[in-house]
């Protein structure tokens, strides 16, 4: 239940900052996001704030967070 809860909360968190244009069509936890360096790091500091944990500075790269599955896996495996 709580992954489904993060999911959408972080896939609202995506697409309300327009991080990607989803052209209308659902973001699912597997897709790529497609996000670039600059988006990266916007993304992550919203994440950090959101769900109060903090990205090692080896994970502060894309492929860290080129997925909503791949972020919620952090969030839960970082999570005091």
């Amino acid at each position: 239940m709580r992954y489904i809860i993060m999911e959408k909360e972080i896939i609202d968190l995506i697409v309300d900052n327009s991080f990607v244009d989803s052209n209308g069509k659902a973001i699912q936890a597997d897709d790529e996001i497609g996000l670039n360096s600059l988006n990266c790091i916007q993304l992550i500091v919203l994440l950090e704030d959101k769900y109060n944990i903090e990205f090692g500075y080896s994970d502060l790269s894309v492929e860290s967070v080129n997925t909503v599955s791949k972020i919620i896996n952090y969030i839960l495996s970082h999570k005091n």
